[in-house]
């Protein structure tokens, strides 16, 4: 079921997205969460929000519009790919790139589920071009 975006809360702009997306960062480990933070926000201008676990990442999407959503699979707090599937129920539109350390055991499945994208959990510098290239194809 596809749950409605609370009142007064307006999808992204394309100008915005473009500008300064706003990107939602699911992550039980404080460190990673921190570095995709500053790749994203040095390299790409974006805004990010930090979640540690699923209840958080759902409720912060309760609240805002994001651009995208980066996720990891294994954490406390709840399963990646169980979050992809909420997640994914309620803001079909919205794109979810998982990274984890297990990326051959779960792209299969949560390409299924509806990510955009798998990366292996620790970023290069490389992997921002597909991140940019998510965001602007969901523009």
């Amino acid at each position: 079921m596809k749950t409605a975006r609370p009142s007064g809360v307006r999808p992204a702009s394309a100008s915005r997205r473009l500008k300064h997306p706003v990107v939602l960062v699911v992550d039980d480990e404080a460190a990673i969460r921190l570095g995709v933070k500053m790749l994203l926000e040095h390299r790409l201008g974006a805004k990010v929000i930090e979640a540690a676990s699923n209840a958080q990442a759902l409720r912060a999407a309760k609240n805002r519009t994001f651009d995208l959503v980066i996720s990891d699979y294994g954490r406390a707090g709840g399963d990646g790919l169980e979050f992809l599937r909420e997640f994914k129920s309620r803001y079909p539109a919205t794109p979810v790139i998982m990274h984890t350390a297990q990326l051959a055991r779960i792209r299969q499945r949560a390409r299924r589920l509806g990510a955009s994208a798998c990366l292996q959990k620790m970023m290069a510098l490389p992997r921002l071009r597909i991140i940019a290239r998510v965001l602007s194809a969901h523009r």
